[in-house]
């Protein structure tokens, strides 16, 4: 085991992981350093984020005076006064702009704020965040501004960064959920600390990041602390669907009585809330791909044991959550002896133990505290080897990993006798025209599939490809596809998307007997993750499309090599949408050939 092979996982960045990784560090363990300053914390970038919460909400006081005074209105404190005097009875600055009918300087740069905010949220309707702030960007010639900022080079990178993180997201087509988020500090992008490259250290994310990673080993640590209940604990709520909940107030009796507007507000908050924490812990769990570990403190007296629905919706920690599959007579066992084992099934079970640390681990403003480590436990120590060393004897019979991408089955599939247990390498090989084989420039690939995720069908000339191409993808990108070949794919496709409802690259995680996905007698459950590139739903028709960049003459007979790929991506669409999928393509792009597959 390397040191790189684990990583600790926490909910929040909390003062308890900062004094877990000093400690940590202290006893010479290479911690690798984690990321702490959001993008949002330049100014370049929370400007676009200011342009933003102004699309979707532009009476927000703060947010509208930070735009009016920035290098793009460039108003300043003393025109903002001008305008407030203009209209001393409005209520909102945003009045005060609505009502400024003077035909000056101040007028003008007002008419073009409102003309970004306006345009932007029509822009919205039927394009996505990244093409709004790609076309904002270009109205606003604010590369050029930014670049003429202190550390030019960089500011452009963190914009150019900031808007290229939308890509791929499922916010990305939602505003409002976006908006939301990053008010909840939860998908705000991060700076990422430099690290020495090629050196071993322990990773540390929260759950959120960890999204889409695998580590061997993951320690969830921190998994008492507590959930964030301010959502639901004020006087006044808010609900998308419910609308207002107010208490009401006895000035008399100098009381105040909760409204049945207020409670139901408040369960259906709990209940998104708890969905929500429920989904992450899934996440955090299922990110270790051989050895999870959860380490916490709690109050056992607390823990709801077996708990029904209703009940366990008022838990208030991951490991309360966790806990609660046992018992009340497991969890006075567990008190007593220190250690309990709850059997899952027939082959698995989840350890519970009780460890005395010699000092708890407090945690107050402006005041370290230490831990105290006792001498190490021989015992303990070679119990810990034992269970990081052992193998199930599926792992033993078998060379398929309990999780799998679809690229690892498909190479499976081609080449049986190699073991896909540990970590694939990032590449592939094809096969040239020479009949020889060699690297697929993996950047190739990435570009074209962005290239078409980002594409409009409905462009109807080469020019009008290349133009689009041109503004959407980097320069990097953007020089390294063919514009024609994009051109030809959407003449191809267009069949099959014209009036069609697109899905673009849509990832899924199922859990299906091996059997069921290749030639394999195996009938356990193997955890499939993948992508699919393309799904067409035209009618009562249902097409999915992959691309590949394969440089083949023989493209009938490469398109075998993926009927395993292509039966994942099967079974994964009919069992989100409940329907049968009509026909499976693959589209190459250097060749211009969709090819039909079957799953003989």
């Amino acid at each position: 085991i390397q040191f790189d092979d684990i990583t600790l996982l926490a909910r929040v960045r909390s003062d308890y992981l900062d004094i877990l990784l000093k400690e940590l560090t202290d006893l010479g363990l290479p911690i690798a350093p984690i990321e702490r300053e959001t993008v949002f914390d330049e100014y370049e970038v929370a400007l676009l984020y200011d342009y933003l919460y102004l699309v979707n909400n532009k009476t927000d006081d703060i947010k509208l005076t930070e735009f009016l005074i920035s290098p793009i209105i460039n108003l300043d404190e003393n025109d903002l006064s001008q305008i407030r005097a203009n209209s001393p009875d409005s209520e909102t600055f945003y009045d005060c702009i609505i009502n400024y009918n003077i035909y000056d300087n101040i007028g003008d740069k007002l008419k073009q704020a409102l003309t970004l905010i306006n345009e932007g949220r029509l822009f919205l309707v039927n394009k996505t965040i990244y093409d709004l702030l790609v076309d904002f960007c270009d109205k606003t010639n604010y590369l050029e501004i930014v670049s003429a900022f202190d550390g030019g080079q960089n500011r452009v990178r963190n914009v150019l960064g900031y808007i290229n993180s939308f890509v791929g997201k499922r916010y990305n087509s939602d505003l409002c959920e976006y908006i939301s988020s990053v008010e909840e500090s939860e998908n705000s992008p991060k700076i990422s600390p430099e690290n020495n490259v090629g050196v071993s250290v322990v990773g540390v994310e929260t759950m959120h990041h960890s999204k889409g990673l695998e580590y061997p080993i993951v320690f969830l640590v921190d998994s008492g602390h507590g959930f964030n209940l301010e959502e639901t604990r004020g006087d006044f709520l808010l609900h998308s669907q419910l609308g207002v909940g107010m208490y009401t107030y006895d000035t008399e009796l100098r009381v105040k009585r909760e409204t049945v507007s207020h409670s139901a507000i408040k369960i259906a908050l709990n209940d998104k809330r708890f969905a929500e924490n429920l989904r992450l812990l899934y996440v955090a769990m299922t990110r270790a791909k051989n050895h999870l570990f959860i380490t916490g403190s709690t109050d056992l007296d607390k823990v709801s044991a077996n708990t029904l629905p209703y009940a366990l919706k008022t838990t208030n920690n991951n490991l309360n959550l966790i806990l609660s599959v046992l018992d009340r007579e497991q969890i006075e066992k567990l008190k007593t002896s220190k250690f309990l084992r709850h059997k899952i099934n027939d082959e698995n079970y989840i350890n519970f133990e009780i460890f005395q640390c010699g000092k708890s681990i407090k945690t107050e403003q402006n005041k370290e505290t230490n831990f105290v480590y006792e001498q190490k436990d021989d015992d303990f120590y070679n119990i810990l080897a034992k269970n990081c060393n052992f193998m199930y004897d599926f792992e033993k019979n078998t060379t398929t990993a309990l999780k799998n991408t679809v690229t690892m089955l498909n190479r499976q599939e081609e080449e049986p006798k190699i073991s896909f247990n540990f970590e694939p390498k990032n590449f592939s090989v094809a096969e040239n025209n020479s009949g020889q084989t060699s690297k697929v420039d993996t950047q190739v690939g990435i570009a074209y599939h962005k290239a078409m995720q980002l594409i409009d069908f409905e462009l109807n000339s080469l020019q009008d490809v290349t133009n689009f191409l041109q503004i959407n993808l980097s320069e990097e990108e953007f020089n390294l596809i063919d514009c024609g070949k994009i051109y030809k794919a959407i003449q191809n496709l267009k069949p099959y998307v014209e009036g069609a409802r697109l899905f673009r690259e849509q990832e899924f995680l199922m859990y299906v007997p091996l059997c069921e996905l290749t030639n394999s007698s195996i009938t356990d459950k193997v955890l499939v993750q993948g992508v699919v590139d393309l799904i067409c739903v035209k009618n009562d028709a249902i097409y999915i499309f992959d691309y590949k960049t394969s440089n083949t003459k023989n493209v009938e007979e490469r398109a075998k090599s993926y009927v395993t790929q292509m039966l994942c991506y099967q079974k994964a669409v009919e069992g989100a949408l409940n329907c049968k999928i009509n026909k499976k393509f693959l589209y190459f792009f250097l060749q211009e050939r969709l090819i039909l597959i079957d799953n003989e």
